[in-house]
């Protein structure tokens, strides 16, 4: 949470110097803390807040990024039925004594499964074909 300390000091209409008379903190700690605002301790902000006439719940409220809500997840399996399907396509292209391949599971074969198991399967494709 940023909170513009600098822009809230002059609506109030006073200088550095006012303010840091008015909360008992010196003017370069004011200066410091307008530079930096996330480095300002909490109770030193309420302090600089009640004494610049704003209420903190409010500025917090409004100082505080939006919630991301809706997050797109996209399609999970669709990059593990691109991979599936560039495998049936290597292996219905590979010469005859490649082509020992057990049956490639579908994506919905492999959902089941990770049903069963309770967790993501971990699936690894070896043979020939990796080296390049």
């Amino acid at each position: 949470m940023t909170i513009n300390l600098k822009a809230l000091r002059e609506r109030a209409g006073l200088s550095q110097a006012a303010l840091a008379e008015g909360t008992g903190l010196s003017q370069p700690a004011i200066s410091r803390f307008e530079d930096n605002p996330d480095t300002v301790p909490w109770g030193e902000m309420l302090r600089l807040l009640r004494a610049l006439g704003v209420n903190p719940a409010e500025q917090a409220e409004e100082a505080s990024p939006p919630v991301r809500t809706g997050l797109d997840l996209g399609s999970p399996t669709a990059q593990l039925q691109r991979d599936l399907s560039l495998l049936v396509e290597f292996a219905g292209s590979a010469p005859e004594a490649m082509r020992s391949l057990p049956d490639v599971p579908t994506v919905d074969e492999l959902m089941r499964l990770a049903g069963l198991l309770g967790r993501k399967p971990n699936v690894s494709l070896t043979g020939p074909f990796d080296g390049g």
